[in-house]
């Protein structure tokens, strides 16, 4: 069975920090883990601290690497909180732009219509 390197949540409601885990790519995302290679709380300095020798062991293993946990590994991993309201307004503001978008078509196909105009130089 193939092994996935990633995020284990842990942590309280609202409080949440992670664990970077080796575990079978069956197992539920808080699941039974083979191994802590590290940890990630966004709420106290948001840096991450992770094994890179003991990754380096599961990836010879067969350890695949997750999106996330290869950010981190890399420096470059931004957390972003979950914030259900900004869904609901990005959709709202996603149905206006959408009406404008026919407009610019309707726009467009005006100008397909119409005829060339034709100046007096060259006629």
């Amino acid at each position: 069975m193939s092994i996935k390197i990633r995020l284990a949540k842990t942590g309280k409601k609202n409080a949440t920090a992670f664990r970077v885990v080796a575990m079978q790519t069956r197992t539920k995302r808080n699941g039974e883990f083979l191994a802590v290679l590290g940890e990630f709380n966004p709420a106290m300095g948001g840096k991450p601290v992770i094994d890179k020798s003991a990754v380096e062991v599961w990836i010879k293993k067969g350890g695949l690497l997750t999106e996330p946990v290869k950010q981190m590994l890399e420096g470059k991993y931004v957390y972003k909180k979950y914030n259900p309201k900004a869904k609901k307004e990005q959709k709202e503001s996603g149905g206006d732009s959408k009406s404008e978008e026919p407009e610019i078509e309707k726009e467009k196909s005006k100008e397909a219509t119409e005829e060339p105009q034709v100046t007096e130089s060259a006629k």
